[in-house]
């Protein structure tokens, strides 16, 4: 292949990454809703669902504490319009906030408040079915 075929290639593979990192998005977003987790910033256990690329740009963003995009796309060898596109799924999900420092778009993560488990009523039975057994065990 020549280097423009090469060229046009990766291009078209930006293109369907944005796309399928928009789709992630969304169907992230409702997930969160549907699990009833309105709430914004992000939890540590969302990045277990997230793509490694959007979880690498977070971490990056993270471990510069506040950057640009193309800061973030310079420390993690990243071209800067797939960083913007990233940083612009992971803002609509509340994960990082642009902002403006000294004239320059930044970008922050944003830590959410613990939220609370939601366990199953099950569990709750089960684990008394396991301390009557364990009483009668000690007792027998």
């Amino acid at each position: 292949m020549n280097a423009q075929k090469l060229r046009d290639f990766l291009k078209r593979l930006n293109g369907v990454n944005r796309e399928l990192n928009e789709i992630e998005a969304g169907l992230v977003e409702e997930l969160r809703k549907a699990e009833g987790g309105e709430e914004e910033g992000l939890v540590f256990s969302e990045l277990l669902m997230m793509s490694d690329p959007l979880r690498q740009v977070l971490l990056g963003v993270q471990r510069l504490e506040k950057a640009s995009s193309a800061q973030i796309a310079e420390a993690l060898d990243v071209d800067v319009e797939t960083i913007e596109a990233q940083l612009q799924i992971l803002a609509q999900q509340g994960h990082v906030i642009e902002s403006r420092h000294a004239g320059q778009v930044v970008y922050r993560v944003v830590i959410g408040a613990k939220r609370p488990a939601r366990l199953q009523p099950d569990i709750w039975n089960a684990l008394d079915q396991r301390i009557e057994q364990a009483a009668d065990n000690v007792y027998t």
